[in-house]
This record gives structure tokens, sequence and C-alpha cells, in this order.
């Protein structure tokens, strides 16, 4: 028998992690308008209006059944020529980490890719070196953009892309870290 989960964030990883995983949508890429899960409300909700012209060059969300270590939900980067609606299960491929740093801040990000079903282009993807120098620029200018304005004057962003192994690692951890969140 199978239950359906009460909460989106305890619908699990996936049913074959860390070589694929669930995906819940919270930004469209186009979108110009921020969403975020909130875990109390089972919703995902508005959270700010982007500053124009910036817009999210990529789909962005969490994986459910995950805790990272500052006990949030793994976020991830979905990369497609194809904008999915908030709110939206993924099946996607990790080929990567996005580990992105300031003076204040430290965040990693999975990068992924839908399951080749899903979007056969993009999901021949195996690992973030096999991504175009120009989509990597794309990705990289738009965490310069968002994260500049939030950063002080002369806090410097750095950005390191970790591979899939890496990610995969990471995943296995989270949902770990998630799996003894529960039991507690």
């Amino acid at each position: 028998m199978y239950l359906i989960p009460r909460k989106l964030k305890d619908l699990g990883a996936g049913t074959r992690v860390p070589n694929y995983i669930f995906v819940i949508i919270e930004v469209s890429a186009g979108s110009d308008v921020e969403y975020i899960y909130d875990e109390d409300l089972d919703l995902i909700v508005v959270n700010k209006v982007l500053r124009p012209p910036l817009r999210y060059s990529f789909n962005r969300g969490f994986i459910p059944g995950t805790r990272d270590v500052n006990g949030e939900l793994l976020r991830s980067i979905v990369l497609s020529e194809h904008s999915f609606e908030p709110g939206s299960l993924v099946e996607s491929k990790p080929l990567g980490v996005l580990n992105i740093q300031t003076k204040d801040l430290s965040i990693e990000e999975v990068v992924s890719v839908p399951h080749e079903r899903i979007d056969p282009v993009y999901g021949r993807y195996k690992d973030i070196n096999d991504l175009s120098k120009d989509l990597i620029h794309k990705i990289t200018d738009f965490i310069n953009r968002y994260y500049g304005e939030q950063r002080s004057v002369g806090d410097e962003i750095m950005i390191n892309w970790r591979t899939s192994e890496y990610a995969k690692e990471k995943i296995l951890e989270s949902v770990k870290r998630a799996s003894l969140e529960r039991r507690s």
C-alpha cells in the first residue's frame, strides 16, 4: 500500500536516488517573480518580485525529503529550454553542485536536468562538465546579478562548480539528514 504524503516536503527525494531525484519547482525559467515553498502552509508562496531586467534563466526548486547542513530543504536548479510551472514535480538527473559564497552567505544548489523521457535534449547531459560555456556563463551572470543586489559594497561573490559525483554524495547526505530529523 502506498500512502500519499501529507506535505510536499515529505514526498521523498525520488525512487532512484541519487541517480535521479524529484524536484518540486518553485520558480519557472523566465520568471521575474520569485516563489518559495512555505513548509508550515505546505504551499508555494510569492517571496518577491525581481528588479527589472532580472529574470530567472533556469527553473529552480527543492528536493523533497532532504535537509541541507542548515536544516533547509536542499535546492536544485533544473536546466531546460522549457519552463516548468511552480508546484510541478520534475524527475531530474543531478549534474553537479553550484556553490555560492559571499562574506555572509554559503549556498549549495544541485544543478540538474530533466529525465531523458521529459527532455531528450538536456536529459542527455551526465555531468556539469558537459554543459556549454555559454550556459555556464548565463547561470553565473544571473547569480552575480541576483546576489549582487543583496551584498555589501566590496563583498565578493565566489562561484564554484562541483561534479555529479559530489552532487550525488550531497543528495545522499541530505536524505539521511532528513530521515534522522523525522525520527527525532
